[in-house]
């Protein structure tokens, strides 16, 4: 399943993502993604869907600056 990040940022981990995640801004693959998603994606989450991949990668790309800090 995709989700959609803020700044046209976006995670994927099934086939039917890659188109998503390729195109994207930032296209973020899930580590536990398929290799098709994780091949076309400028990002790989060091951690799963189940390891709450999506949100420590947010907290990390705030971290870096990519993304604004919330308020």
């Amino acid at each position: 399943m995709a989700s959609v990040i803020p700044s046209d940022n976006h995670t994927g981990d099934g086939e039917n993502d890659v188109e998503f995640v390729r195109d994207a801004g930032l296209g973020i693959a899930m580590l536990n993604g398929r290799d098709a998603v994780k091949s076309v994606a400028k990002r790989v989450t060091s951690h799963t869907n189940a390891e709450d991949g999506v949100a420590r990668e947010l907290a990390a790309l705030q971290k870096e600056g990519v993304l604004p800090q919330k308020n």
